[in-house]
């Protein structure tokens, strides 16, 4: 037992008044004569042995009521395992957990209410002189400091559900760093959440000399599916054109979920509508199909209603369908191909430019959908540059091989791309023998092979040697083996190689349909599709057309005009770049707008990392921190019966005893008045 105000203790020297005043009996005594006082003889013996015993009694009472009475002004406590200091004033960090998986239940039920409550009281369960600070994921920087009680309530009571995720270090580290610069305070953290397994980490012990003190805030678990993702099966998108956009629906809870509707909307309207019932942990892939009967920006969302996580429920994403391709054919001192002119001018959605590699304007290849380099016999270090910067921006460029010149220049040009070929012509007559339905280029057109299709045959072409770390894909392969023409991902882009050029000489593939299939495809495939959707936290890059004058920084809008940002944005050859990190704070859809025209739209959905919705239970975070080193901490359950006001009262603080000595004082006292009173 230990003392708040040790010093009162000097006043237990009070308890010589009442032995003293014992001692020294200053009545006096008046003498009565009687005649005769034997019969008074045994009465004068009795009365004066109960005088005796009765003065002994109140002597002890006295001392006893000082005693008591002098311990409650000391306050007097039991000191819990713990660094606080009694009488010193508290420094008292909050982390608040508002993280998505903490929107679990409605009404009172919602954890992040439940979370609010408990700081709220946390907050009122100390004095005038104590101190506050509040931190949530979004660690904003008008929270770094301590504030008094009513405005931390006030902050409380502003915290909403955040798509921000930080490392449990991070949120420890902040909370120990902001309380080490508090002198001459007891230093507190509590750490308000679900403890979700998917996000919770905790680290080596990061500061003896905090008490640190662990609320779970947990709920039975919900049974939940969400909508984790959403792609097209190809690139190809063109107007007219069907496109099967494929999701991803899991249920992470171990009970089978009930049937449950996915609704797939685009531009506000209802375009599909199935019905799913997954078993426990496991994922399945819808398919719907859309056909792209308008141009533009298409803006869709994919939606289910499971009774568990909301967060995870929707799914926006955002693609643009163009209303025309523009294709550049470079060609040599020779002239036009007109089997290219004939298939792309016959085409409504094709806009061809013709240049002679001496005339070319550069800058016209980071504009074209797909670039055919035909039969070039020279490549210009600028256009090694420009094909480049296609790729990078999502475009296709096709080559097609001189008959006999180049070929050396050809080989230094694909090296320099990273996209090596040696090349050696072949004279022998074949023909294509196997085409690959699986690739995007013939996918869409292919359903099913014939039993005896009418392939291209070929007189003359270059054999190409590939090997397994080339990266090519086969798109058509010769009855040798030799491929025909093949394929490579380069930066966000294509690279197409034909074995033969096209000359009746060489092959009649432009006879055949395939040619029409391929050389399409790879223009609708180059016109650089942003990504579908980003996700909060995750780096993504979207390129859109940058306006030709000077323009103020692009704004990224809320569909309902609620969020208005400037993102980060880079102009730079003919595009502006903008990446989204975590400046928007709300999942949905945003229109790029710039100089007060829309130049694209982006799709935000917040992460599916807490989807899985289960968390560490109190004897796991007990062995936890046990295990860490964090033998300064406390763990709190959430009880509703048992106020949070009395464990900071006797589990920080101790168990004070003043109140037990001046009750304790005051019985005494009343036993002292009833005994003078009662016992003459």
């Amino acid at each position: 037992m230990e003392f708040i105000y040790p010093w009162y203790l000097v006043g237990l020297a009070a308890i010589s008044i009442p032995i003293v005043i014992h001692l020294f009996n200053f009545h006096r005594y008046k003498k009565v004569y009687f005649t005769n006082v034997r019969f008074l003889q045994a009465i004068q013996s009795e009365t004066h042995r109960s005088s005796r015993l009765r003065n002994l009694i109140l002597l002890l009472l006295r001392i006893l009521f000082i005693i008591t009475l002098v311990l409650a002004f000391a306050q007097p406590y039991i000191p819990a395992s713990n660094n606080i200091k009694q009488g010193n004033p508290f420094a008292v960090s909050i982390y608040l957990d508002n993280s998505q998986s903490m929107e679990t239940g409605m009404g009172n039920e919602n954890l992040l209410h439940q979370a609010r409550e408990k700081a709220l009281e946390i907050v009122n369960s100390f004095s005038s002189t104590d101190k506050f600070q509040v931190l949530t994921n979004d660690l904003e920087g008008k929270y770094q400091h301590f504030v008094p009680a009513n405005e931390a309530s006030i902050w409380i009571n502003d915290v909403k559900s955040s798509l921000a995720q930080v490392s449990t270090s991070t949120l420890l580290q902040t909370q120990a760093n902001l309380l080490r610069y508090e002198k001459n305070y007891n230093h507190l953290a509590f750490f308000i959440s679900d403890f979700a397994r998917s996000t919770f980490s905790l680290p080596t012990n990061l500061d003896t000399n905090i008490t640190w003190i662990f609320i779970p805030m947990q709920s039975p678990l919900p049974l939940n599916v969400s909508i984790d993702t959403c792609w097209f099966d190809t690139p190809i998108i063109a107007p007219g054109l069907e496109s099967v956009l494929r999701v991803n629906v899991t249920n992470h809870s171990a009970n089978q979920s009930r049937e449950l509707m996915v609704k797939l909307s685009t531009n506000e309207i209802q375009r599909g509508l199935k019905p799913l019932s997954l078993t426990p942990k496991t994922t399945f892939t819808l398919s719907f199909p859309l056909f792209n009967a308008d141009t533009g920006t298409i803006m869709g969302s994919l939606q289910i209603n499971d009774n568990g996580f909301t967060f995870d429920d929707e799914l926006y994403f955002a693609y643009t369908v163009h209303p025309k391709l523009e294709i550049l054919i470079v060609n040599n001192s020779e002239g036009e191909n007109p089997h290219l002119n004939q298939l792309f001018h016959s085409d409504s959605l094709m806009w061809v430019d013709n240049q002679p590699i001496h005339q070319l304007i550069y800058s016209r290849l980071e504009k074209s959908s797909l670039t055919i380099l035909n039969e070039l016999t020279e490549y210009p270090q600028g256009l090694i540059l420009s094909v480049r910067h296609s790729l990078n921006a999502g475009h296709s460029v096709a080559i097609l091989p001189h008959p006999s010149k180049g070929i050396d220049h050809l080989e230094r040009f694909l090296s320099n791309l990273g996209a090596g070929l040696e090349l050696h012509a072949d004279t022998s007559s074949t023909t294509v023998s196997q085409v690959n339905t699986d690739h995007f280029i013939f996918k869409p057109a292919i359903e099913r092979m014939p039993n005896m299709p009418l392939l291209p045959s070929v007189k003359k072409y270059f054999k190409i040697n590939l090997n397994s770390r080339s990266g090519y894909d086969n798109l058509m392969t010769l009855r040798n083996g030799d491929p025909f023409l093949i394929a490579k991902r380069l930066g966000n882009g294509h690279l197409f190689f034909q074995a033969s050029p096209l000359r009746p000489e060489f092959t009649d593939f432009m006879r055949n349909n395939l040619f029409v299939a391929a050389y399409l495809n790879m223009a609708i495939s180059g016109q650089y599709q942003n990504p579908l959707y980003a996700v909060y936290g995750k780096p993504s890059i979207f390129y859109f057309e940058k306006p030709a004058e000077t323009t103020p920084a692009p704004h990224l809008i809320k569909s309902d005009n609620t969020i208005d940002i400037i993102p980060f944005f880079r102009d730079r050859d003919g595009q502006t770049e903008i990446i989204v990190r975590n400046e928007l704070p709300e999942p949905g859809i945003y229109h790029l707008r710039r100089n007060n025209k829309t130049n694209g739209f982006i799709a935000l959905n917040a992460p599916r990392t807490e989807s899985l919705p289960t968390c560490f239970s109190v004897d796991e975070l007990d062995r936890m921190l046990e295990q860490k080193g964090w033998t300064n901490s406390i763990i709190i359950q959430k009880d509703d019966s048992f106020p949070i006001r009395s464990y900071i009262a006797e589990t920080i603080q101790g168990k004070k005893l003043w109140r037990i000595f001046l009750f304790a004082a005051l019985i005494l006292l009343a036993s002292e008045v009833i005994l003078l009173r009662f016992w003459k």
